[in-house]
């Protein structure tokens, strides 16, 4: 009876961390986002001082979700995503719009990819 009660609580656990860890990812990814979505306007009206401060912004996010995420996804990805993300400020500094622009469609779509990758969806699991 003993090992059924601790399978059930390491079932228990196991489902409460893929819970905790899919409610974190997709609170990341909303959040990581919109700030995205602000970096695309402001490159739109090309405010270098906003952009500035907006892919500052989003490389702290970044950090900060990544540390997080690095316990339940792939670091391949995540490193893709770090290299991706460490560009924005450059391309900011130097006013290179269109590379800034390239980039963050980039990261949208890695984000996205990540995103999509870790529902629990009949398609990942087969």
């Amino acid at each position: 009876m003993k090992r059924l009660w601790i399978a059930l609580s390491v079932l228990v656990m196991v489902w409460g961390f893929s819970g905790v860890s899919l409610w974190h990812l997709t609170r990341a990814a909303n959040q990581m986002e919109a700030t995205l979505e602000q970096i695309s306007e402001a490159i739109d009206k090309q405010d270098a001082a906003k952009l500035k401060e907006l892919t500052a912004q989003f490389q702290l996010e970044w950090h900060h979700h990544e540390s997080f995420m690095v316990h339940y996804i792939h670091h391949d990805e995540l490193d893709t995503l770090t290299g991706a993300v460490a560009r924005l400020p450059a391309y900011a500094f130097y006013e290179q719009y269109p590379d800034l622009a390239a980039e963050t469609e980039r990261i949208q779509e890695l984000i996205c990819h990540i995103w999509e990758s870790e529902i629990p969806s009949l398609k990942n699991i087969f």
